[in-house]
């Protein structure tokens, strides 16, 4: 499995699955952490620790920097969103690199987003998770 190098533990690497894994906990459908991630993230990471992870022993800390990590590259995916469109297809890294690289030019906060990036929310459903219609939009305003 490809790992990000910026999410990496001392002992204990994220895979994507992890990543997957967290995400859906937190944001999936079916998730029965949403709402305290919502009223007491720090419970709710706690929680995904404990009970999701368990057996991987990953401490609340780890779940939260983890989370909050991918939370605002989702930001800056929106702010790249807003002045490229999501016009779908599937563009090679090269391309979405050099878009990334407009929207900075233009004043948006892409931070270190890079195609790389952008194709593994895209394609492994983070984006979607994020997205997802059955959380309150004004939510992700306000958190990001």
């Amino acid at each position: 499995m490809e790992q990000f190098e910026w999410m990496q533990e001392k002992d204990h690497n994220w895979t994507d699955v992890d990543m997957t894994l967290l995400l859906e906990a937190l944001l999936g459908s079916e998730s029965t952490y949403f709402n305290t991630l919502v009223v007491n993230a720090k419970r709710a990471y706690k929680k995904v620790a404990s009970e999701v992870f368990g057996d991987q022993q990953r401490t609340a800390e780890s779940v939260r920097g983890h989370y909050e990590c991918l939370r605002k590259f989702f930001s800056y995916i929106l702010n790249y969103e807003s002045i490229t469109g999501n016009g779908g297809g599937d563009p090679d890294v090269e391309i979405l690199d050099e878009q990334i690289e407009n929207a900075q030019c233009a004043g948006k906060d892409v931070g270190n987003l890079s195609g790389t990036i952008l194709k593994k929310f895209y394609g492994l459903g983070w984006y979607e998770l994020f997205n997802d219609s059955n959380h309150q939009v004004s939510y992700w305003k306000e958190v990001i």
